[in-house]
């Protein structure tokens, strides 16, 4: 019996498959109506009922297997009847089978699903995002790893760049511009990428050190020339109008630059036009700032403004020295040879308390300056004997010497022949005294007398002679021949 079914089934499927004319539906219907109503199951093991196979496919039993008999797409589990037997489900069979979320697409068998199409989960979708059962097109907002991103919303092509510790393919793929081990890192001044708000690679902007000259910039601090143009740093100069190098202010000061004009900024006196540097500020030059500044020789001495320099002190001219000799760019000692009125000396090399006494016509202040000891409108007269000085070889003033008459008594003399009285005594021209004569010296031949009221006498008392008495020209006289 059981042989006799099993033929029977085969009998029918071969029936079917090879297309022999299928039994009448209606005639099949009615041929077992009854059959169906007593005894037709979806598990008798007879192909009954609307079955298109054994126990399966039509409009009760479940629908069949793989390389069973089937009439529609509907009669298979594949949801798949191609030339009557039902295919194994595929991915590009056209119909919703396996666990696909729509046709040929989504599950964990088939492709994901293109936007608008059927979906569970954001699995099933090539954006990764269903909602409402709708695959939707990929955001970068939407909270989902999808596009070309490198992580949830960022990175790639179309999404921003990702933060810190963010999954990343390339640097591009960073705000930090650092892509390091597929994470994104942290920024740094020595990362060899331009991040943070640098204006170049590890150079410029508020947190990294300043730029080297030819390397991009914004302004002039992001350089350390501190000199931006045309967005590039520029080598520094002393007319950018910047105070970089070792510029002390704006273009000046520093080894390289010329010196600061008054009023500026800097560190040391070499700064300064003024070469006076006072609380890191260049100062007016003066005498007194212990600085050789102006047109001073010296430091505070020589030059047009400041007073002369004493000996040894750095000079261009006689002028710059008090000594007014300058020799070898060094004030000299003076000296009443040096070809300068200096010391105290009335002219050149004489006069004053040092030097020789100046000679006729040169400069004075008093008679001692003068070798002819007369000065007179600061000039050294020629001696004459009347001027009312002993000059010349005269003994006393006007007097005595070669040149003028004898002197009176009590004028000084070298010999009596300077004298009136011819009498020099003592250095001095003096009267003759009673001494000298004798009574009786006017013998009759004696070649001595006295002469007394204009005639003479042996003999004469002292009392008879008067201070005035002097010979010749007076009442009274006394003299020796």
């Amino acid at each position: 019996m059981a042989q006799m079914l099993n033929d029977g089934r085969q009998l029918a499927r071969f029936s079917v498959i090879h297309g022999k004319k299928k039994p009448d539906p209606e005639s099949h219907h009615h041929s077992h109506s009854n059959e169906k109503d007593s005894t037709s199951t979806c598990s008798d093991g007879v192909q009954n009922q609307d079955e298109t196979d054994i126990d399966c496919g039509g409009s009760t039993c479940q629908r069949c297997r793989e390389a069973r008999v089937c009439h529609a797409d509907s009669d298979c589990a594949s949801i798949a009847c191609a030339s009557n037997m039902c295919q194994a489900p595929t991915c590009s069979d056209g119909v919703k089978n396996q666990d696909e979320t729509d046709t040929d697409c989504g599950g964990s068998t088939c492709p994901r699903c293109i936007d608008t199409r059927i979906c569970d989960v954001d699995s099933d979708c090539v954006s990764r995002s269903c909602a409402s059962n709708i695959c939707r097109a990929p955001t970068c907002s939407d909270g989902v790893k999808n596009q070309d991103e490198t992580d949830v919303d960022c990175g790639g092509s179309t999404c921003s760049r990702c933060i810190d510790t963010k999954m990343c393919n390339v640097d591009s793929d960073c705000v930090s511009r650092s892509c390091s081990l597929n994470m994104c890192q942290a920024p740094t001044c020595s990362d060899g990428v331009q991040n943070q708000d640098e204006t170049d690679i590890d150079c410029g902007g508020s947190t990294c050190p300043r730029c080297i000259d030819t390397r991009m910039c914004d302004v002039d601090s992001d350089c350390v020339s501190r000199s931006c143009t045309s967005n590039m740093c520029q080598a520094p100069s002393c007319s950018d109008g910047v105070p970089n190098q070792d510029e002390t202010d704006i273009d000046c000061g520093g080894s390289s630059c010329p010196q600061c004009i008054d009023m500026r900024m800097c560190n040391v006196g070499s700064d300064c036009v003024s070469r006076s540097c006072a609380s890191n500020m260049c100062r007016a030059p003066t005498c007194s700032d212990g600085v050789q500044n102006q047109d001073e020789t010296d430091v505070d001495c020589g030059g047009s403004t400041c007073p002369q320099c004493i000996d040894m002190r750095m000079c261009n001219v006689d002028s710059d020295c008090v000594s007014r000799s300058c020799s070898l760019n060094k004030c000299q000692a003076p000296t009443c040879s040096d070809g300068v009125k200096n010391q105290d000396e009335s002219d050149i090399d004489c006069g004053g308390s040092t030097c020789p006494r100046c000679i006729d016509t040169r400069m004075c202040n008093v008679g001692s300056d003068c070798v002819s000891r007369s000065c007179s409108l600061n000039k050294c007269q020629a001696p004459t004997c009347s001027d009312g000085i002993k000059n010349q070889d005269e003994t006393d003033a006007d007097c005595g010497g070669s040149t003028c008459g004898k002197c009176e008594n009590g004028k000084v003399c070298n010999v009596a022949s300077e004298c009136f009285s011819d009498e020099c005594s003592s250095n001095l021209c003096q009267m003759c005294s009673l001494s000298t004569f004798v009574n009786g010296d006017f013998e009759s031949g004696n070649s001595n007398g006295w002469i007394v009221g204009g005639g003479l006498r042996k003999s004469i008392s002292s009392s008879e002679i008067q201070p005035k008495d002097y010979f010749p020209g007076g009442s009274n006289g006394f003299g020796k021949w």
